[in-house]
């Protein structure tokens, strides 16, 4: 908590991914931005060892849609192997109209609830179209602690059933460089419940919630300042979250 609580208020990337840089690694932990916290995500048996041998303090890890074509044999080898002491959260995890499979997505983003559940975790999603869908699904299961879309690129209407759910929404440079998506915001800044986040697969992008900060105070007059007082407080919830759910048990 302590990461947060500094004079000089840190920009936090909710959604990176640090494996590619963690491989290359002869030891200790990726050289970080003195102006960042990074919370990275690990998406598969390999990613998860990398995370714990390097001593990454924050992360999610879960089973990508990609994943569904796994047998339900390794699904469940895989969740049952997960460090769920470890980590912040489960995910990224979700739906995805982009992949076949839709039952098969379906049961693999249910029995990953199931276990944020069973765990009392915060969830990370990645959500690419059956929105409606995956609403139905979450008001069904209605998972206590936070519950976070990356990269939100959706229309105003889905924003406002989800915001009636309690989610966060993480803020990428897609949603910002869509004209169309200013009224949705708008109403995602107004509410206060986001990050921002890199998605960054290598090192070009590892630091580009700077950018993403820079264009929100730009083009909707929130200061840089404010900004990271929002992301840390929002942080400080998230772990708090996690700390309740491992004192609780």
């Amino acid at each position: 908590m302590s990461a947060v609580a500094n004079k000089e208020m840190k920009f936090i990337d909710i959604h990176c991914h640090l494996a590619n840089f963690l491989a290359h690694q002869a030891g200790g932990v990726i050289e970080p931005d003195r102006e960042i916290i990074h919370v990275s995500t690990a998406l598969n048996s390999h990613e998860i060892k990398l995370h714990e041998e390097k001593g990454i303090k924050y992360w999610f890890a879960g089973l990508h849609p990609q994943d569904s074509k796994m047998s339900n044999e390794d699904i469940n080898e895989f969740l049952c192997k997960l460090p769920y002491d470890k980590i912040t959260g489960i995910g990224e995890i979700g739906l995805d109209r982009r992949f076949v499979e839709k039952k098969r997505q379906f049961y693999l983003l249910q029995i990953q609830l199931e276990r944020a559940l069973e765990h009392d975790l915060p969830t990370l999603y990645h959500l690419v179209g059956y929105e409606y869908d995956f609403i139905k699904l979450q008001k069904k299961i209605n998972l206590p602690r936070m519950k976070i879309i990356h990269a939100f690129n959706s229309s105003y209407e889905v924003f406002k059933e989800l915001d009636k759910l309690g989610f966060y929404y993480s803020i990428g440079t897609r949603l910002l460089e869509n004209p169309k998506n200013k009224r949705t915001i708008d109403a995602i800044l107004s509410e206060k419940r986001f990050f921002l986040e890199s998605d960054a697969l290598n090192l070009a992008n590892l630091f580009d919630v700077k950018r993403v900060a820079e264009i929100i105070e730009r083009d909707y007059n929130i200061n840089i300042n404010e900004i990271k007082e929002i992301q840390a407080q929002n942080f400080k919830n998230l772990l708090k979250e996690k700390c309740e759910s491992l004192s609780e048990k």
